[in-house]
Formats: C-alpha cells, structure tokens, sequence
C-alpha cells in the first residue's frame, strides 16, 4: 500500500471532455472522451480554462492537445454503477497504442468487462459510468475510501461531500477556478 499523497484525492489528469465554460458541468449522453495526445507533455498542462496549455477548455481547444475519441465502455449513453470484473472476460485492454492503451485501468476494456456484481480479481470495485463537461478523473483517497487499495474516487456533484465512492479513478468536473476542487467531493 502506497500512500499518494496523505489521503487525498489527487487529479489524475489525461482524460476530459470539452465543456462550454470553465464552470459548465452539463452531463453528456455520449460516450466521446479526450485522450491527452502521446506529444502532448502532461508536466505541460496548467490548470486553467481554454488557454494555449489549459487542460480543460471548448472543443477546439481540446483538439489541440487531446485525441477525440470513443470510450471503449459506455460512459454517457449508458450511466450507473457496474462492477470491475465479468466471469473470465478480459477487463484491461493489453493493447500497447490507441485508445485502450491511453485508458487502460481507467476505463474497462469494453461493456462485457464489467458486470452487476463484479469479481474478486478486482476486490468487485466499481465504475461509475457518468460523462460531463470538464471532466477528470481523481485518484487516491482517505483510508476509508480506498478500503487498503491503491485507488479510490468519487462521483458525485462537485460541491459538497461524495455519496458515492470507487477504487478506480472516474470523471468529475473541474471546480469554477480550473484545478482539481480541493475541499469537495470528499477532496481535502
């Protein structure tokens, strides 16, 4: 067990969608994601919104330094809660390029990846499926979050405490200032 950062969610940067502003969480039913390009340094980005080296911003923004792509398993036209783990399907893609390589462990290999119940393999931790407008993914967690493993997220609104907790990283909108919302959803 490795201890991120002393309990706290951090922003595991890489994965957005564009947004209209620097404070629209608007769901969205499809499931496009951007995918931080191979070219693009991730130490490059900066925490604003829609300028040259902002990680969040409109789509044409984004497409200069993300790849608009498909999720490989249904984040906005299907939402929810489904397990990690599904018989003997495979759940990370061991793909070395694309799109499974760039969310490997973020997001399962497809929809038969995952099931209503999970497998132990994958300590029946969850994905929420849920895609929105400035989104990231957050990792790492309290004690009580991440349950002794190495990730843990939440997925509820961006104000407030979260309801809902995973040991994988899941999307959550930006905070009204651009950077990960320290204080909320659980984020100290």
């Amino acid at each position: 067990m490795a201890d991120l950062n002393g309990s706290l969610f951090d922003c595991a940067l890489g994965i957005t969608a564009p947004g209209t502003s620097a404070v629209s969480t608007t769901v969205l039913s499809n499931d496009t994601i951007y995918v931080l390009k191979e070219s693009v340094a991730l130490a490059s980005l900066t925490a604003g919104w829609d300028g040259s080296t902002d990680a969040w911003g409109n789509t044409t923004h984004l497409n200069t330094l993300y790849d608009s792509v498909t999720s490989p398993h249904a984040l906005g036209s299907t939402t929810g809660m489904v397990y990690w783990g599904n018989g003997s399907n495979q759940v990370i893609d061991g793909a070395g390029s694309g799109v499974a390589w760039s969310t490997a462990g973020f997001i399962p290999k497809d929809n038969n990846a995952t099931s209503a119940t999970g497998t132990n393999q994958f300590g029946n931790d969850y994905f929420y499926r849920y895609n929105r407008h400035n989104l990231f993914p957050l990792a790492g967690g309290t004690w009580t979050t991440a349950a002794a493993l190495a990730f843990s997220a939440g997925a509820s609104a961006p104000t407030g405490r979260s309801t809902a907790t995973s040991r994988r990283p899941v999307p959550r909108p930006i905070s009204s200032k651009g950077v990960c919302p320290r204080g909320s959803a659980g984020v100290n």
